[in-house]
């Protein structure tokens, strides 16, 4: 299910529009959310050498261990009787059971830590235009003040502010993260991405719960319960987000110093 607009409006305590929101079925050739992402001019932000390079040895530590464990698959098929010893069964056991149990579980690990990084999100073409709004040079639009201002990590800028997608989410998100790479890989993605369900307040207040400058200004404060509670919407005040539809039309800032 997904959140979408009603005609009718109000005025918040904040003085601004309020929508109002309805649930409706989506349409079946939309595949929402934020599940993929493309290219970005610039990329060099969304993570550093460093964790590139941790990567790396990362996957080459764990090809290494599987080549090792071919080669010992390889041993054990070639010369049987070398079962017949203790030795022989224990490096068996090792070799069909051990060194796989590990090469398979620190291989997700390593994926599962890389896919809430900025760079994987970016790494799907459908969602260049999200990586891109990142770089409006707009205060008012709140990912991208969040992340040109270093609030959020900028490498891991996406899963920050999106915690409960795909892997990440319940079993119902998990399902639509299966969905996705169905939609990606053997299909045609729709042409604009919506979210299954209205964006979630915790999503914000993981972070900004207990911060001075939430807590004790207004009118934070005085909606306090009610954002808490999710009756109202961060997104109520805060309406600017990932404006894709006019991304070509924003001014772009260029990164920091110039």
């Amino acid at each position: 299910m997904k959140a979408s607009l009603s005609t009718a409006r109000a005025t918040n305590e904040c003085g601004a529009v309020q929508p109002h929101f309805t649930y409706v079925k989506p349409p079946s050739q939309t595949i929402p959310i934020e599940w993929s992402t493309g290219k970005s001019n610039h990329l060099s932000l969304y993570s550093n050498s460093k964790s590139g390079e941790n990567i790396l040895v990362q996957n080459l530590a764990v090809a290494t261990l599987v080549l090792l464990n071919v080669i010992l698959i390889g041993l054990m098929l070639a010369r049987p009787s070398l079962t017949n010893a203790q030795g022989g069964k224990i490096l068996a056991f090792i070799s069909f059971f051990i060194l796989p149990i590990i090469a398979t579980g620190l291989g997700a690990a390593i994926h599962l830590e890389h896919s809430t990084s900025t760079q994987f999100c970016l790494s799907c073409h459908v969602m260049e235009n999200h990586g891109r709004s990142l770089y409006i040079d707009d205060p008012s639009y709140i990912p991208a003040a969040h992340f040109q201002n270093n609030r959020i990590p900028r490498e891991h800028a996406c899963f920050t502010c999106h915690t409960d997608y795909a892997m990440f989410g319940d079993v119902k998100a998990k399902m639509r993260g299966l969905k996705h790479l169905y939609v990606y890989y053997l299909s045609t993605p729709p042409a604009k991405l919506a979210l299954y369900e209205p964006f979630k307040n915790q999503e914000c207040l993981h972070c900004h719960t207990n911060a001075r400058s939430f807590e004790e200004t207004s009118p934070h404060k005085e909606m306090k319960e009610q954002l808490t509670a999710n009756d109202m919407s961060c997104l109520t005040c805060h309406n600017k987000i990932h404006d894709v539809a006019n991304i070509d039309k924003a001014k772009k800032w260029q990164g920091p110093g110039v």
